[in-house]
């Protein structure tokens, strides 16, 4: 997958032609050091917590923001 716009470096000559970077939003500049942005042109799954012990405890968090996007 190709990365989105927003994500890409934005620190080298060009990239303000190119519009990297433009429209990210730092995540840690919000409350619980969350936001909704897009991070994959195709959305995946790479963890799946389970239901066992600190896990459950993740699960749960994954959860709650998967709420707010």
């Amino acid at each position: 997958q190709e990365v989105p716009g927003h994500l890409r470096d934005s620190h080298y000559t060009g990239a303000k032609r190119l519009n990297a970077g433009k429209g990210y939003k730092y995540p840690h500049d919000y409350d619980g050091h969350f936001i909704s942005q897009k991070y994959m042109v195709k959305p995946e799954r790479f963890y799946r917590p389970s239901g066992e012990g600190y896990e459950k405890t993740i699960s749960e968090i994954m959860e709650s923001r998967r709420k707010r996007t």
